[in-house]
């Protein structure tokens, strides 16, 4: 197969198989990964290609950058709600007003408000944090 200009990028950082099981599947070295998903991340590359010089199936090396992009995903930020009492901008509406701003949206509770159920919704932003 002739190269037709183009540049085949290969591994020879050493030993890519960590170890093979039973049923003949392989186990990649975590350097290996690596390697192979900054190459498919470089501009004009073909994963298939590097899949394919590499001597990998495609479909596992895009799952290699898929899993890549999740965890490089940077968990969202609760920011610090501030409290000001001017409840005279407020519409009035029977029972209590909450109101939280975050992310550049408004959410407003109105009515009776169970602490139980607050104390919930604000335990799973918490936990976002």
């Amino acid at each position: 197969m002739t190269n037709s200009g183009r540049r085949q990028i290969e591994w020879d950082g050493g030993k890519s198989v960590e170890r093979v099981l039973s049923n003949g599947k392989r186990r990649f070295t975590a350097a290996f990964k690596a390697w192979i998903v900054e190459q498919c991340l470089l501009p004009g590359v073909s994963l298939a290609g590097i899949a394919l010089a590499n001597g990998l199936n495609a479909n596992l090396v895009r799952k290699w950058v898929g899993k890549r992009a999740i965890a490089a995903t940077v968990p969202a930020q609760l920011l610090p709600v501030r409290i000001e009492p001017n409840l005279s901008a407020a519409p009035q509406r029977e029972g209590g007003l909450i109101e939280v701003q975050i992310h550049g949206a408004r959410i407003q509770l109105y009515g009776d408000i169970e602490a139980k159920q607050l104390r919930v919704v604000l335990a799973a932003l918490a936990a976002q944090a």
